[in-house]
């Protein structure tokens, strides 16, 4: 599941499900809101969601994962 991801956005999937904020993501990718926005709006197409909520759900129905194991 998560091999549909480019590495931008496996990196700020993982760092939101472990519970960074914009601003801790922002600072450890060194990236702006508006990329932030993009990658996010990028993986809610690709899993046809709409909040990382229901990806955290994909990811532990589908593939095992559970945010401790990250």
């Amino acid at each position: 599941m998560l091999d549909i991801l480019t590495d931008n956005e496996k990196e700020v999937v993982l760092l939101i499900i472990q519970g960074h904020n914009f601003n801790g993501i922002s600072q450890h990718c060194n990236m702006d809101y508006n990329s932030y926005n993009r990658i996010k709006k990028s993986v809610f197409h690709k899993f046809d969601i709409n909040n990382m909520n229901k990806l955290l759900g994909c990811l532990i129905q589908n593939e095992g994962i559970l945010p401790e194991e990250l």
